[in-house]
């Protein structure tokens, strides 16, 4: 409820509002947009302090039974989005609200959770949507078949993310789950589904103990399935893929049975990864060689970013019927990338600003992380919102396309992140941590001042990278060996 206010409560703050339409929209969202129950007073209660402090929005928390209406407030139907993550183990035993739930009716008692499923998918409006976490079980067995069919008749299928059973053991839920994504369909029908998105996450960012941990793969499977949303791309995460779904619903089921052998496929990894130990090897040899000359003392300035770099800006009106290309920026130095295509009609900015090519662009949000990258020939053209500022090399300056390089290469690198970091200014010091502008400007770089030091450094710099991808791909590669090969010892033989 808290991270729903905030992301929201940002949003209008960035929209090119009057103060009073900025007011307005800030009152509806604290008063009439987001709620909450929990039949637990101190739960409820806890709650309500929590948004207080973090902003408000606490109006529409309420100590109530959560499979039962709240007059003028939680009723079926008025929703656009509910999430939720159910008890697990509890169970429903009172007639009056078993009556009232299709999966409850006729009952002496029924799982909380599965009634969970049903209230969530009938509160939200048609086409709405529905976030939640299950337990496995509903998912794949025999005995929870009929719930699998109301789902597959009122629900679109979305997504199914399987979580690691570590997931929730810090606060003694030892179940198996998934996140289930649904869309409401508009009309009850025999259960058709589209093609899903399906992934399993093997780690979530927590160990059993509820302590976090490196390495959360939900980001990346975030993105996999923002992509297959907006264009039912492919995902590019190995733990992730689009397929049809049948009776069953957990996602190891449609992995294990996408399985197949292919020897031609082996025969080609085989000689892929021959070919890239060698390119490695090849690779590391050189930039061994260039390590003793990068450490050397150079002859270097201390330049102020705002002597180097001028802001601009190529502000337009969003245009309801006209197709928009959307960047982003990647973290940790990856670079600008299409993030997605929509109609002016879908975006919710009044303005979007047009980008080209080599321009220095970073994402304020998330600057601490390494988000700056020059924009190439297939950027022009593309357009950003305000999260993303744009700026040039200052006219009297020569050789623009190796000091915009070498700008980017530098704020990307460990030191000056750690400024930038200290720098950087936000309500939540991990997910609203912005820097300015002006910030940015003021920082002061240590720049080579012989041109063809700064040409060299740029080359160790991408050769670094350039090795690092080979590395990358390499280990790729290796595992999908590795599986085909396991896939070949250890399947059954077929006549």
């Amino acid at each position: 409820m808290i991270y729903a206010f905030d992301v929201i409560s940002e949003k209008i703050r960035l929209q090119e509002f009057s103060v009073d339409e900025k007011a307005k929209w800030r009152y509806q969202l604290s008063n009439e947009s987001l709620y909450g129950t929990d039949w637990k007073e101190r739960t409820s209660q806890a709650c309500k302090m929590n948004m207080m402090v973090h902003g408000d929005g606490n109006a529409g928390i309420f100590k109530h039974h959560g499979l039962v209406n709240i007059k003028d407030h939680i009723e079926e139907g008025q929703f656009h989005i509910c999430v939720t993550n159910p008890p697990f183990g509890s169970f429903e035993n009172d007639p009056d609200i078993l009556k009232e739930y299709e999966l409850g009716a006729g009952r002496n008692s029924q799982d909380r959770a599965i009634l969970a499923l049903e209230r969530a998918i009938r509160l939200v409006n048609k086409g709405g949507m529905v976030g939640i976490v299950v337990i496995e079980s509903i998912l794949n067995t025999e005995s929870k078949k009929y719930v699998r069919e109301y789902i597959k008749s009122n629900a679109w299928i979305k997504a199914v993310i399987s979580l690691p059973k570590e997931t929730f053991e810090g606060y003694n839920a030892r179940a198996k789950t998934s996140i289930l994504i649904l869309q409401k369909k508009y009309e009850q029908d025999e259960g058709k589904q589209n093609p899903v998105f399906l992934s399993i996450a093997k780690n979530t960012g927590y160990a059993p103990n509820g302590s976090q941990i490196p390495g959360n793969e939900l980001p990346d499977i975030l993105l996999d399935y923002k992509s297959f949303m907006s264009n039912g791309g492919n995902p590019i995460n190995s733990n992730s893929w689009v397929s049809d779904i049948s009776e069953r619903l957990d996602a190891e089921f449609y992995y294990n049975h996408s399985l197949n052998i292919d020897g031609s496929k082996m025969a080609f990894l085989q000689d892929r990864i021959a070919k890239t130990l060698d390119k490695t090897n090849e690779e590391y040899t050189l930039l061994s060689s260039y390590s003793n000359d990068v450490s050397r003392t150079r002859n270097m300035q201390s330049i102020r970013l705002g002597d180097l770099i001028e802001e601009v800006s190529q502000k337009e009106k969003v245009l309801s019927d006209k197709l928009y290309t959307l960047l982003g920026v990647r973290w940790w130095g990856a670079g600008a990338f299409i993030r997605e295509e929509k109609l002016g009609s879908d975006i919710k900015g009044k303005t979007l600003y047009k980008v080209t090519s080599d321009l220095i662009i970073y994402n304020r949000l998330f600057a601490f992380r390494g988000s700056f990258a020059v924009l190439g020939d297939e950027h022009d053209g593309c357009y950003v919102s305000n999260e993303f500022p744009t700026f040039k090399l200052k006219s009297e300056i020569e050789d623009k396309k190796f000091l915009t390089k070498y700008i980017v290469y530098c704020l990307n690198s460990p030191y000056y992140l750690q400024k930038i970091d200290s720098m950087s200014t936000g309500a939540t010091k991990t997910s609203r941590n912005r820097l300015s502008q002006k910030q940015l400007l003021d920082i002061e770089i240590d720049i080579p001042c012989d041109e063809d030091d700064i040409k060299y450094m740029i080359d160790v710099i991408e050769r670094a990278d350039a090795l690092r991808e080979m590395q990358t791909s390499l280990l790729e590669n290796i595992k999908e060996l590795r599986d085909c090969m396991s896939l070949s010892v250890f399947s059954p033989q077929k006549d």
